[in-house]
């Protein structure tokens, strides 16, 4: 039985998934088979009272964790069947996690992880020889350009993104990127994110000789302008001449069109919570900052807002800035783009920029349930809106009251945490104010809610904590 060990890898590595509290766990954990075709697994170096957590695809060559049949073992070498039995040739979907108990009663979960957080929603893969696999190699290189994988004498090599899994065969849902090749491959992905690298050999017969697979972080391209504390990064930038514009206080903001005067007064707060100096919002006179329409400005701006609905521009040279909008949602994005620009250091580089959302719309389904939250204000919420949903350019805002508010001519008991309508109201108002189309949201199906992380321009907060 030693001897069987000391040709087995050694799975070391089990950390907390992201955003989860726990330190990463080294162990000493090793899988086999037996010649009858079940599993044997030896599990080392656990801390006192941990277990050992796994589950294996019951099917072969089903590298899914769907159907998935689970054991919990503890230190010791285990002997473990496996129906249907393991086969010479084949590869199960494999997940391991290590339980460790916590001072307060509760348990840690650790998912076997070689590298980064730990991720329940996935397993890796155990392929089941007859003999240890001679170890042909896997290089995987990550640039600004993309992926390349090379697997010498390889039959396949596949890229693939992670992605938040999604119900099996849904339809409309594309599957993750990936690309495939046969003993090298290549592939710019359209997004940063963390990805799944496998290599497969198989002999002259066809049986499988070898698997192994590498997950690494591709950070992409850098973006094309590195412009500090502005977020996202503009379309287009031009320096300018001097040293830049700082606000003082007393500088007027004009916002002749009255459409614009509540991104003039976001501008105006977001100033003063970076800086704490005043601005004034005015309709005229002698501005600092100016509201104008963006075709009046176009010329003096880089190319690529002609034209375009969702466009804006900033332009700031020593004397103060002016912001080309076209609407209250584009003012929007343009003051909070000067106040990044502003930012704490308080003072704006000089520079011309251009920019507009990646998407034309983009919606929150945001649950507005109070029962939990009896500190909740409408200013408070207010503000939210104002400093993080407008700066993620949302063009839609789906609110589920729930029973949070009361309702005016409607017979019954009113739940004790329930506000005034009102309060729903004033939310209401400071969104449309920003911009920000405002729907009533409905309770739905709780299975249908993946919907949102299918599609790029949905977002939602169940929780109402975003």
């Amino acid at each position: 039985m030693d001897a069987c060990w000391t040709k087995t890898g050694r799975i070391e590595r089990f950390a907390p998934a992201l955003g989860e509290p726990g330190e990463p766990l080294d162990a000493d954990v090793r899988v086999a088979w037996s010649r009858d075709g079940q599993l044997l697994l030896r599990v080392e170096g656990l801390p006192d009272g941990a277990s050992l957590e796994l589950g294996l695809s019951p099917a072969p060559d089903d590298d899914t964790l769907r159907l998935l049949w689970p054991a919990e073992v503890g230190p010791g070498i285990h002997r473990i069947a496996v129906q249907p039995a393991l086969a010479p040739g084949t590869h199960r979907a494999l997940r391991l996690a290590a339980r460790i108990p916590m001072d307060d009663g509760g348990i840690s979960v650790l998912p076997w992880a070689p590298a980064g957080p730990g991720d329940p929603h996935r397993a890796g893969v155990v392929a089941v020889l007859e003999a240890p696999g001679p170890d042909l190699g896997l290089r995987v290189e990550a640039s600004r350009d993309g992926i390349k994988a090379t697997a010498p004498g390889a039959t396949r090599v596949r890229i693939q993104a992670h992605r938040t899994p999604v119900p099996r065969g849904s339809r409309g849902v594309p599957p993750p990127w990936s690309t495939v090749g046969e003993d090298r491959v290549q592939g710019a992905p359209p997004a940063p994110g963390w990805f799944t690298i496998e290599a497969v050999w198989h002999d002259d017969a066809g049986r499988l000789l070898d698997l192994t697979r590498q997950r690494t972080w591709w950070a992409g391209p850098p973006p094309p302008l590195a412009i500090e504390g502005l977020h996202p990064v503009p379309k287009a930038w031009a320096a300018g001449r001097g040293s830049g514009w700082a606000p003082e206080d007393g500088d007027r903001i004009c916002a002749p069109d009255p459409s614009h005067a509540a991104a003039a007064a976001l501008l105006a707060a977001e100033v003063r919570r970076f800086t704490s100096r005043t601005l004034v919002v005015a309709r005229r006179g002698r501005c600092a900052i100016r509201f104008e329409p963006l075709d009046g400005l176009a010329a003096e701006l880089p190319a690529g807002a002609v034209g375009n609905t969702m466009a804006f521009g900033v332009r700031v040279d020593p004397t103060g800035a002016r912001l080309g909008v076209q609407d209250d949602r584009t003012a929007t994005w343009a003051a909070l783009a000067l106040a990044d620009l502003v930012g704490p250091d308080g003072v704006a580089p000089a520079a011309a920029l251009v920019d507009w959302p990646d998407v034309d719309q983009r919606v929150l389904y945001h649950a507005l349930n109070l029962r939990a939250r009896p500190g909740w204000s409408a200013s408070t919420h207010a503000a939210f809106l104002r400093r993080v949903v407008a700066r993620g350019r949302y063009t839609d805002l789906v609110i589920t009251p729930y029973d949070s508010f009361e309702l005016p001519g409607v017979a019954g008991p009113t739940p004790p945490h329930a506000r005034p309508t009102a309060d729903l109201q004033s939310v209401i108002a400071a969104a449309r104010a920003l911009g920000i189309r405002v729907w009533p949201g409905v309770t739905g199906l709780a299975h249908a809610w993946w919907l949102t992380s299918a599609e790029g321009f949905l977002a939602d907060d169940t929780t109402g904590e975003l």
